[in-house]
């Protein structure tokens, strides 16, 4: 599907750098060396975090905040600055990843990414229209699910990148709840027992 930037919802606003640093200590120092086991598709890996939808009809958190929980809360401060009205519930953190040209079928609405790192090379390429966007420290919002987009190769250093953004909930959670925010969200999710994964609690449908 072509899409132009008067078709979709598209904006990008620079943002301090330094804002980043807690973000990119939690992630870098914390998690990479011991965390790869997640590939898609393309080069690198990703990590998601956040509201998931559960095959028994349910939405959950991912199975991942039990281990990241701290890059959890630091993305949510993070977000109150770069995307502070963005109705996101979800966030993927990447490392290296340099996507194959592709839509995010299951986003809903618009998404926010942005780059950090000591990188260069890796920009985000509108695929469709071939238009280039520098996303370090750049802050870039669009409709992915409707956007073709890829990953141009990083040329050096490690490139990270943060999407904030909101999934296609199942159709019984919809019915059900319609589209509550994440803090709202946060409030319906069950206390989670003691020992027990993250993966396993759900909001009930």
């Amino acid at each position: 599907m072509s899409n132009t930037r008067d078709q979709i919802n598209i904006r990008q606003n620079p943002f301090d750098p330094e804002v980043f640093e807690k973000l990119r200590e939690a992630y870098l120092v914390k998690t990479i060396p011991v965390y790869y086991e997640r590939y898609n598709s393309g080069r690198g890996r990703s990590l998601a975090l956040g509201m998931l939808s559960r095959r028994n009809y349910g939405v959950g958190w991912s199975r991942q905040n039990d281990k990241f929980g701290h890059i959890w809360e630091e993305a949510k401060t993070l977000s109150k600055s770069i995307c502070p009205d963005l109705d996101w519930t979800t966030l993927a953190i990447n490392y290296n990843y340099q996507a194959t040209p592709h839509v995010d079928r299951n986003n809903d609405g618009e998404s926010c990414v942005v780059g950090f790192g000591d990188y260069t090379g890796g920009e985000l390429v509108l695929t469709d229209t071939g238009e280039q966007i520098n996303i370090r420290h750049n802050p870039f919002f669009f409709e992915a699910a409707k956007t073709r987009h890829h990953v141009k190769p990083i040329l050096s250093g490690t490139r990270l990148s943060v999407v904030f953004f909101r999934p296609k909930f199942n159709q019984f959670f919809r019915a059900k709840y319609g589209k509550p925010s994440l803090a709202e969200m946060e409030a319906l999710m069950p206390p989670r027992p003691e020992g027990v994964s993250w993966s396993a609690v759900q909001i009930p449908v």
